[in-house]
Formats: C-alpha cells, sequence, structure tokens
C-alpha cells in the first residue's frame, strides 16, 4: 500500500491548476475636450469593479477621480496628456497603465466683469506695427 503522508501540495496545485485573478483592461475618459480655467468633470470606462483608479496630466494640472467621474481644472490652454492607473489587489497585471489620451484645453472666452473690465486671450489677436 502507498502513503500519501505527507501530501506534495505544489504537485497538486499545480495539476489542479490555481485561480488566475482578473485582467485589467484600457480605460478611456470622455470628454476630452475642457476649457482652461473652468473646472472639468468627465467620465471614465472600462474599469474592473472594485480597483482603484488614478489620472496623471503630463501638464501637471491635479486630477481626482471618485467613482468614475474625473475632475480639475486645467490652467493653460493646450493638449495635455493624460494617463490612467488601475490597481486591484489579485489582478495578474495590476498596476495596469492604460495609453493616454490626448485633451484639447480650449482658451477661455471673452469675459467681462464690472470691476476689472473686459479679459480676452490676447493670442487671438493680430499685432500691428505702429512705427510705419
Amino acid at each position: 500500500m502507498v502513503s500519501l503522508y505527507p501530501y506534495n501540495f505544489g504537485i497538486l496545485r499545480g495539476l489542479l491548476g490555481s485561480a488566475a485573478g482578473p485582467t485589467l483592461g484600457t480605460i478611456t475618459l470622455s470628454p476630452l475636450t475642457a476649457t482652461a480655467g473652468v473646472p472639468y468633470s468627465g467620465t471614465l470606462s472600462g474599469n474592473t469593479g472594485g480597483s482603484t483608479v488614478t489620472y496623471s496630466s503630463s501638464d501637471g494640472t491635479v486630477l481626482t477621480v471618485t467613482g468614475t467621474t474625473v475632475t480639475g481644472t486645467f490652467a493653460a490652454a493646450g493638449s495635455p496628456t493624460v494617463t490612467p492607473t488601475e490597481t486591484l489587489s489579485g489582478a495578474s497585471n495590476t498596476p495596469h497603465v492604460s495609453p493616454g489620451q490626448t485633451m484639447v484645453v480650449s482658451a477661455p472666452p471673452d469675459t467681462f466683469d464690472s470691476t476689472t473690465g473686459w479679459t480676452w486671450d490676447s493670442t487671438a489677436f493680430p499685432t500691428f506695427d505702429r512705427s510705419i
């Protein structure tokens, strides 16, 4: 008679296989448009339930994630890249950095304030040479 004691649990795990955690996929953000100086709010999608998602921006804008809502205020017009990172304990590829997406941040519209007067994006107007 062959004794199975002590059991070789390493061999048993190899024969039975081990349960693999979920694989984190690509996260996207929408909309990808914002206005400089105006609070931005977007919705992320593609995250795995129970995971934690953070966002970084190439221009240094601080982005906050609450649930599936991403908020922040871009200081200047431009095309920063925003990049999500998803973390989930037990996932096979955690932390997972999804490809960055390019935001289009436009200049704020012309505005009038009764105490300071008109403000506008001075780069939108041509300059004139008055020396002629």
